[in-house]
């Protein structure tokens, strides 16, 4: 079954580095923190590649996947844009990286 969105979420903007590519995802919580959705902004014509993987995303946490079985589908892809050593290896892994970080606050 389908979590519903509250009408009013908590969001963070995590800004995103893959080279000269700058990707600003916003990740939205429900009022106990539980991650429900996200969405992105890219710049170099990244965009839509970006919302492609964000909104089956959503659809996965807002069914009950859990943060970490996506961050961990999501992370380690290596395809363009790349990032630069210690950047991101993809628009997915950043974004399955940026996840990562939901996953250790749930577990401190």
């Amino acid at each position: 079954m389908r979590n519903k969105l509250e009408t009013t979420r908590k969001g963070k903007t995590h800004t995103i580095k893959l080279g000269e590519v700058t990707i600003d995802l916003v990740v939205n919580t429900n009022k106990d923190g539980r991650v429900l959705e996200l969405f992105a902004k890219a710049d170099g014509g990244h965009a839509a590649h970006a919302e492609d993987i964000c909104i089956p995303a959503s659809l996965a946490l807002q069914y009950g996947c859990p943060v970490a079985t996506l961050a961990k589908q999501l992370r380690w892809r290596n395809y363009e844009p790349h990032g630069n050593f210690g950047q991101p290896l993809s628009i997915s892994d950043g974004i399955g990286k940026v996840l990562m970080e939901y996953v250790e606050e749930e577990n401190v």
